[in-house]
């Protein structure tokens, strides 16, 4: 049980023949946004550039470099967001991607799909850091009419009012005080931790809280080793740990990824809290768009897969 000194403890393993993305979109893109790999473009895609949920997918670092680069050759317009950009810019950006990566023509949604998103949050980042972290110092890849185009934007008051509640909101509604830090993992995704953690395993697939311990621990002091961060993180352990023990003295046999799911409140706005991209590894989306939050725990059908085998395996 995870103790006041922040202490995690391990959950459990499944062991899955592959790691994919059960997920699904939530903005299909409209007919003429569809891309099938006849329209791939010039030349052949290495097999190392070929997309695949199960193998090489948007929660990939590679991949999302990429699309930043997309960026980088095509940035035409003073867009601070994927809202303010116009479609011929995001067709345009797409159509650069296309031509970096392939896929199976049934994928043609998804990808579209995947690209759209992952694109949206790297826009919104370049935005930030272009502006802000690099205090109006132009880009080399930036054309200059642009760059002041999008600096004069950050003077107007709507932008203004929007950055102060936005800093509001990650330091927890106050600006005042000490932030606690949300997790450790740096700039990999919590699916690509998954992805390693389940390669040093051998194909072994982490449990909810063996990723969340992962993603939120580090060593202090050396050779004390790894402890949890902040005191929301040793709450949630704390609170999971109970649950897994009220559970076991019951006799009731209960998924450790079930109980994770009730400990942290189930899904919210698309997310299962501190899994990130992760938690579509383990937990099935729900299949409507208007549904981003759920309460009801569903297992993707790779986590019930990875039971399967699991199951078999120690039989």
């Amino acid at each position: 049980m995870a103790s006041s000194s922040g202490q995690g403890r391990a959950s459990g393993s499944q062991r899955t023949p592959h790691l994919a993305n059960d997920t699904e979109g939530e903005n299909p893109p409209s007919n003429s946004d569809t891309v099938t790999t006849e329209e791939q473009g010039e030349g052949e895609h290495s097999a190392s550039n070929q997309l695949d949920p199960n193998t090489l997918w948007f929660d990939n670092n590679k991949v999302t470099r990429s699309i930043t680069e997309c960026f980088k050759e095509h940035y035409v317009e003073p867009c601070r967001n994927w809202t303010e950009t116009s479609q011929s810019t995001k067709d345009h950006w797409f159509n650069l991607f296309k031509r970096k990566y392939s896929w199976r023509s049934e994928l043609d949604s998804q990808v579209r799909q995947g690209f759209q998103r992952k694109a949206a949050k790297r826009l919104k980042d370049m935005h930030h850091w272009v502006t802000s972290k690099r205090k109006g110092v132009r880009p080399i890849w930036m054309p200059e009419e642009i760059h002041q185009q999008l600096m004069q934007k950050t003077k107007e008051d709507e932008f203004k009012k929007k950055s102060e509640q936005a800093k509001k909101n990650k330091r927890g509604g106050s600006l005042e005080g000490v932030v606690e830090p949300g997790h450790c993992q740096g700039s990999i995704s919590t699916a690509e931790y998954a992805r390693r953690m389940a390669a040093k395993n051998g194909g072994v697939l982490p449990k909810a809280a063996d990723i969340y311990l992962e993603t939120h621990s580090k060593e202090r002091q050396p050779g004390q080793g790894k402890q949890l961060i902040g005191s929301k993180s040793k709450q949630i352990m704390d609170n999971y740990n109970k649950k897994l023990d009220d559970y076991r003295e019951k006799g009731v046999n209960k998924d450790p990824n079930e109980v994770y799911f009730e400990t942290v409140g189930g899904r919210k706005k698309g997310l299962i809290p501190g899994l990130g991209t992760s938690g579509d590894l383990l937990y099935k989306k729900s299949s409507t768009r208007t549904s981003s939050s759920s309460s009801v725990y569903t297992p993707s059908m790779l986590s019930q897969l990875s039971t399967t085998v699991e199951q078999y395996q120690n039989n």
